[in-house]
């Protein structure tokens, strides 16, 4: 996928071990982002491009993320700490939300969408 990209995403970790990962050459500076962060984390830069302003007061609710109209931003919340695994690649969380979005079923998102087991039985 980094083929693809113009620029390296930028990566932000914050002191509550959230990653953030900006494609900030997807970014429109449409400030949905910015409104919707109940925390006001994140601010618009001096190229109305997304930047994590206040990392410190990130509560990865990935209000962001799910708003962003360009998927200029993603955000994993943090693990615990001595966690195994705990290390995500630069287009980790991207690859994931675009397998999520594609296929319901992964990461057991199947009870989420209202699957349903059929009934047993019969008359």
């Amino acid at each position: 996928m980094k083929k693809f990209l113009l620029q390296e995403p930028t990566e932000v970790v914050t002191p509550g071990g959230h990653r953030f990962t900006l494609l900030r050459h997807f970014c429109k500076g449409c400030r949905i982002c910015v409104e919707f962060c109940p925390t006001r984390t994140l601010e618009l830069d001096d190229r109305f491009k997304v930047k994590v302003a206040y990392p410190e007061k990130c509560i990865a609710c990935r209000m962001c993320e799910l708003r962003c109209p360009d998927l200029a931003i993603f955000v994993t919340k943090g693990r615990v700490q001595g966690a195994e695994g705990s290390r995500v690649g630069a287009a980790g969380g991207v690859l994931d939300r675009q397998a999520r979005a594609m296929n319901p079923q992964v990461a057991g998102n199947a009870k989420a969408h209202g699957s349903r087991q059929p009934a047993k039985g019969g008359s």
